[in-house]
């Protein structure tokens, strides 16, 4: 009798469910957050942020997880995320002035040209704007335009008198001392004087 139980206890076990280790030196993250600071969606997943962390939800697998620098991102303390709807890329801007651009498949692209700059103070990411094949990048010492095929600096004006930029259709917009002004997406704007005064 009691070899049986011993047979059954054994096979028992055997039909349990194993929970399977995680090989030595590897790390599992379990994301925590509090507040939400923005929230951005794709075409594929949900992304937020919530004290510079970012966060994301998958929509087809219903995964959840969190990007951060030992899974692929470039740097630490995010500031702010922006998604251009044309490329279908996340921006990811930090405190340092770093970006990342985190494509649906997973691909990261650094563009770490502002966080080089030679600055007398931090340099800072305050608004972006997406054009059809570049973007704009306002930071605190002036406007920075990318090449957005080539991941690369077209021009840089330096001011502090821009406060707001977008792209309407060829043409990117800035509000320069509470007036808007434009100047073409094809333009090279390497000082305001760029900019055309909107009538």
């Amino acid at each position: 009798m009691m070899k049986k139980l011993c047979i059954l206890l054994v096979l028992l076990s055997t039909l349990l469910p194993a929970k399977a280790q995680q090989a030595v030196g590897s790390w599992t993250f379990y994301p925590s957050f509090s507040t939400v600071n923005n929230i951005l969606e794709s075409k594929q997943k949900v992304y937020f942020l919530s004290a510079g962390s970012l966060f994301y939800f998958d929509k087809e697998t219903e995964e959840r997880g969190q990007l951060n620098a030992s899974n692929g991102l470039n740097d630490v303390s995010i500031s702010n995320i922006f998604y251009n709807p044309v490329a279908n890329y996340l921006l990811v801007c930090y405190s340092t002035g770093n970006m990342d651009k985190i494509y649906d498949n997973g691909k990261i692209v650094n563009l770490p040209d502002i966080a080089n700059a030679i600055m007398t103070t931090a340099p800072s990411v305050k608004d972006v704007a997406f054009g059809k094949d570049c973007f704009y990048v306002l930071t605190n010492f002036g406007l920075v335009n990318y090449d957005d095929n080539k991941n690369e600096v077209r021009a840089t004006a330096y001011t502090t008198d821009i406060q707001s930029v977008m792209v309407v259709g060829d043409h990117v917009v800035a509000n320069i001392e509470n007036q808007l002004r434009f100047a073409p997406t094809s333009e090279r704007v390497t000082n305001i004087d760029k900019f055309k005064v909107y009538d």
